[in-house]
């Protein structure tokens, strides 16, 4: 039992610190400039209007622009998510081995996950929001405060 205690504890370890690591990442990824007057629309209409219209020419670009900084967070966000879950697996996985015995510590860690979780649905509903709105700068500023609410919670739970 106590090989698997250690051995589960290098990994709650190892999810704890890459997770910490994948905040900041998340955080840089979210406060990337993008184009203010980026505008979403389909690739017909893009293309339609840029061709239309010389004042639209660069709307295909600025489209682009904001598509891009989307698809990043997007392919990031499962990267992310995994690593939260394999954080909360590798948790549960040693409190057999504790004989479930509950302590300030582990309520403590039990509430952080249950934060992060929450922040995390929370910071996606922005990024919705964000994108049907397309505007970005309140997004932005909303994810600092998240993600920095994240990273101190993962670095409070982890020093505990």
């Amino acid at each position: 039992m106590d090989y698997l205690y250690q051995s589960a504890l290098g990994f709650h370890k190892f999810f704890a610190l890459a997770t910490a690591i994948l905040t900041i990442i998340y955080l840089i990824f979210t406060q990337l400039k993008i184009d203010a007057a980026a505008e979403f629309c389909s690739r017909g209409k893009a293309l339609n209007s840029a061709a239309s219209a010389p004042q639209a020419g660069n709307l295909k670009q600025k489209s682009r622009s904001g598509l891009r900084f989307l698809r990043r967070i997007r392919l990031f966000l499962p990267i992310y998510y995994s690593c939260i879950a394999a954080l909360i697996i590798s948790g549960s996985v040693m409190l057999p081995v504790l004989r479930f015995d509950l302590s300030f510590r582990i309520y403590f860690m039990a509430a952080a996950t249950l934060a992060m979780i929450i922040l995390s649905a929370a910071s996606y509903k922005r990024l919705k929001i964000a994108y049907l709105s397309q505007n970005f700068a309140p997004y932005q500023r909303k994810m600092r405060v998240i993600l920095g609410l994240s990273l101190a919670i993962i670095l409070i739970a982890s020093v505990i």
